[in-house]
């Protein structure tokens, strides 16, 4: 084998050596039972407030599919409502920085 080929093979393997997986793993942690209740609550209680924010980003970025702007506010809805805690302030707040 060439001396190129040994160090770049040299170099990979320490990459990948440094790199540990985070705490839970690769992927996203499922939601549990009781998560998912609580996000089930909080989505009817915030549903005006979704889709307002999905009006006003879908008018700030044409461009861009609503589907793909309305994925992206669920994927800050749920990481709104694990990160909340009533007594630091409104959920508006958090989600509208998420979002």
């Amino acid at each position: 084998m060439s001396e190129a080929k040994q160090l770049s093979l040299q170099i990979n393997n320490n990459q990948t050596s440094k790199r540990k997986p985070p705490k839970g793993g690769w992927l996203a942690q499922p939601l549990s039972a009781s998560e998912q209740k609580h996000i089930a609550e909080m989505y009817v209680k915030h549903h005006g407030l979704i889709k307002l924010l999905g009006a006003q980003l879908t008018k700030r970025f044409p461009m861009v599919d609503n589907l793909d702007v309305f994925s992206c506010i669920d994927i800050a809805f749920i990481k709104s409502c694990r990160a909340f805690d009533p007594t630091k302030g409104k959920f508006s707040t958090i989600f509208t920085k998420f979002a």
